[in-house]
């Protein structure tokens, strides 16, 4: 989760996790993390793992529009299983940008990520980043702590089902 990664990417099949703990304000988190993987075919096994959601980072890859345009499908997902829970977008493998044809534009992340605001009836940030090498990846996991602290200290996430 940005500390390193491997070189030899294999695909999410079905699910993965890890851990990760941040102390922000005084407050310590541990964040439990499940990587979803996107394919069509993974939707009712993804179903499982919403229980419990806080708070999500949905990711696409910049060089792999299909994975952009599947994003309000997954976030449609995410709100029918765990409610408007605090949200960020983020674009990821920014090295690609430049070096292969055809990438996501950081404006069409902002503009998507405007539209997902609408939707969710707050705002949703964006971000870009790249798991290569690290850049932007703590910052994404500052952030999501952030929104989730926020809004449990309002005793709900914002228009959630409490979860």
């Amino acid at each position: 989760m940005g500390e390193h990664l491997t070189t030899c990417y294999i695909p999410t099949i079905g699910a993965d996790f890890s851990a990760k703990t941040l102390e922000i304000g005084g407050y310590k988190l541990k964040f439990v993390i499940w990587d979803l993987a996107g394919q069509p075919r993974f939707k009712e096994v993804r179903a499982l793992f919403y229980k419990g959601t806080k708070g999500a980072i949905v990711i696409y890859d910049i060089s792999n529009r299909a994975t952009f345009e599947n994003v309000p499908y997954w976030v449609a997902e995410l709100v029918k299983h765990a409610g408007k829970v605090p949200l960020i977008l983020v674009g990821n493998k920014i090295d690609l940008r430049g070096r292969v044809e055809g990438c996501i534009t950081s404006e069409e992340g902002e503009e998507l990520a405007r539209l997902l605001s609408e939707y969710m009836g707050f705002e949703v940030p964006f971000r870009e980043t790249c798991a290569l090498t690290g850049e932007g990846v703590q910052d994404v996991f500052l952030d999501i702590a952030y929104l989730i602290i926020k809004s449990m200290l309002q005793g709900k996430p914002p228009h959630g089902k409490g979860t």
